[in-house]
């Protein structure tokens, strides 16, 4: 895997009276694993128990998915930007 960039971003949120960590990960990468020249992970944590609540990924062997109270959703990758909105709507929904 040969990485091109990197973003990474850690951050405390708080949500109806409740404090999380919110931690993005987005490499762009030049890799056959990952045809969509990205690899992330997107996970919302509970500050307690520091358990996801929400996860967002693309893991090899696995494709685009996300993580909700133990489901395992798969779903068709856009763009970067797209995963983000994801990631806040489950956010917002969840929550």
């Amino acid at each position: 895997m040969v990485l091109i960039r990197k973003y990474r971003d850690r951050k405390e949120i708080n949500l109806k009276g409740k404090s999380y960590f919110a931690d993005i990960n987005i490499n762009w990468v030049k890799d056959e694993k990952y045809q969509d020249g990205v690899k992330y992970s997107m996970y919302l944590i509970d500050k307690i128990t520091y358990k996801a609540v929400i996860g967002i990924d693309n893991h090899y062997p696995k494709s685009h998915h996300y993580h909700i109270k133990e489901k395992e959703i798969s779903f068709e990758y856009e763009s970067i930007n797209d995963v983000l909105r994801l990631f806040r709507t489950l956010i917002e929904e969840n929550t």
